[in-house]
């Protein structure tokens, strides 16, 4: 029980680490240059996407 709790709350934090970048993203981008803004919003979605592929590969292990 305290490794699948553990397990929830890597990814949570993980998942908020996205929504940071995604949120630096949105304020570099309008704020000072928008590549790099969109730099870190597509950082952010491969972060989301690793994410899930990491759980989905140990929910089928």
């Amino acid at each position: 029980m305290t490794r699948l709790v553990l397990a929830v709350l890597v990814h949570g934090f993980i998942f908020f680490l996205a929504v940071v970048l995604l949120y630096a993203g949105l304020g570099v981008g309008l704020a000072a240059s928008p590549v790099l803004g969109g730099a870190l919003w597509i950082l952010a979605a491969l972060v989301v996407v690793g994410n899930i592929v990491w759980i989905v590969r140990r929910l089928l292990r």
